[in-house]
């Protein structure tokens, strides 16, 4: 049955006018500014802030929910009713029920399709990849439905006191860094946009014709920044 199978928050100083378009157009569909850090530091660093949050979620249920929130560039409820089927490790996407009931496939990273396993493995539920556990912590394997909205906010919650950021973050300010983090990394907006499931009326029919072989720079490209989840 199984299955299984971002650079800096901020924006670029320097593009050229048609990274400017880019730029401009994104920013009509995401945060102004960056809750992890509004100042502009180097990527390294800005990366190492996400890296050290989701390190300090301290169920291991939770930081792999998050993990995969911010690697596929989810909306909350997207990535905690994930499920069994969604995973395609052959050709290494995520299917995603998007908002609207809008469905679409998304670049699964390697490393989080390996902590995907290891979090599998220890509930080995027949449907949900993040199965509520019951009293005591257990009963994962038996569960009924997923993971609660509210366990998983609390989760992030903790885990940035625990990192010391102080700055006004939601589980949602993952999503919007994966998506800044391609973006300055040079990934199409077109792409980004099809990945989030963004909904723009003028480029919904460019998102329909957008095939494995275009999403492949994209895919190698994620693969490399969640290569140290």
């Amino acid at each position: 049955m199984i299955f299984f199978a971002m650079p800096p928050f901020g924006w670029l100083h320097h593009c050229d006018k048609n990274r400017l378009k880019q730029k401009n157009a994104f920013e009509k569909q995401t945060p102004k500014q960056d809750h992890f850090s509004q100042n502009r530091t180097s990527r390294k660093t800005q990366k190492s802030v996400v890296i050290n949050t989701l390190a300090c979620v301290h169920m291991f249920r939770h930081r792999i929910c998050l993990t995969t929130i911010y690697s596929c560039g989810l909306r909350l409820t997207e990535g905690r009713t994930l499920q069994i089927p969604d995973i395609d490790s052959d050709r290494m996407f995520l299917h995603v029920r998007g908002k609207g009931n809008k469905d679409r496939y998304v670049p699964l990273p390697r490393r989080t399709l390996e902590l995907l396993r290891q979090l599998w493995k220890t509930h080995h539920h027949e449907h949900w990849l993040f199965p509520a556990p019951g009293r005591g912590g257990h009963g994962e394997a038996t569960a009924d439905k997923p993971l609660p909205t509210a366990s998983v906010q609390i989760a992030f919650k903790e885990a940035l006191a625990k990192a010391r950021i102080h700055k006004k973050a939601s589980v949602h300010t993952l999503r919007h860094s994966y998506a800044t983090h391609l973006l300055e990394q040079g990934v199409d907006l077109r792409i980004i946009q099809h990945i989030l499931g963004h909904a723009n009326p003028q480029t919904t029919m460019i998102y329909t014709q957008l095939t494995e072989p275009a999403l492949k720079p994209a895919t190698e490209i994620i693969n490399r920044l969640m290569a140290d989840l």
